[in-house]
């Protein structure tokens, strides 16, 4: 706000007043337009009735400017104050069962943006990125699906499933090493899982490597998968 702004009432007041008292030390009352001025000699009683006359005049040109000034600078600064009116921000929790609502129904283009927006503030959410791997793949976004479970991979050590859908996209791409490398990392952690075995023999065997894929099907049989034994027997003497 500028010094006018602050104190333009004050100074329009303070000339008013100025003219007031120019008036009563000149002596002479303010006449109208082609008449002629009254001065205390001629007539003094018409002199003080005009001159209080005109002042009442003034006055009241005084307040009502002063006020109009005031409402002015009121509405000019409540205009500038008063901040844009945004639409509250959805909680987390409120987002999150829309991406899921949206996954369940199969709108996997609608439900990817609310997943995005999601991991842009949780990027450790293990269910988000599976959930948003997932979505990517069934709408054939291979590399990103894939970029997701990996995400999990490393986020979760036990999840399966992350890794069995990795295996999915890269087999397709018959990117053997890869697939190998990723049982490898879950075996590290799960030495126990009889599944993981025969995964990992099963990529083995598309590989071309028999002996590797026999000790996987071997072993996975040993921890209780009946498709493992099966496998080990086709593969002996091969």
């Amino acid at each position: 706000m500028t010094y006018i702004d602050t104190h333009g009432p004050d100074i329009f007041a303070a000339l008013v007043a100025g003219l007031v008292v120019w008036q009563l030390l000149s002596g002479t009352a303010l006449g109208g337009r082609g008449q002629q001025s009254v001065t205390r000699a001629d007539n003094p009683l018409a002199y003080w009735i005009r001159l209080l006359f005109q002042g009442a005049i003034l006055a009241v040109v005084m307040t009502t400017g002063k006020t109009r000034w005031q409402q002015s600078l009121y509405s000019r600064d409540s205009t500038r104050q008063t901040p844009t009116a945004q639409a509250p921000e959805l909680p987390a929790v409120v987002r999150r069962r829309e991406a899921f609502r949206l996954h369940r129904a199969g709108q996997f283009a609608e439900a990817l943006p609310v997943y995005d927006t999601l991991l842009a503030d949780a990027d450790i959410d293990v269910e988000l990125h599976f959930f948003r791997g997932i979505a990517h793949w069934k709408l054939a976004h291979n590399d990103l699906a894939l970029q997701d479970f990996r995400r999990v991979i490393a986020l979760d050590t036990a999840n399966f499933t992350a890794n069995q859908y990795a295996d999915r996209i890269l087999s397709a791409q018959q990117r053997w090493d890869e697939v190998i490398a990723i049982w490898n990392n879950f075996i590290r952690y799960n030495p126990a899982n009889a599944e993981a075995y025969y995964e990992r023999g099963g990529t083995y065997f598309h590989k071309g490597d028999l002996a590797a894929s026999f000790v996987d099907a071997t072993k996975s049989c040993e921890l209780g998968k009946k498709d493992g034994c099966a496998q080990a027997a086709r593969l002996k003497g091969r």
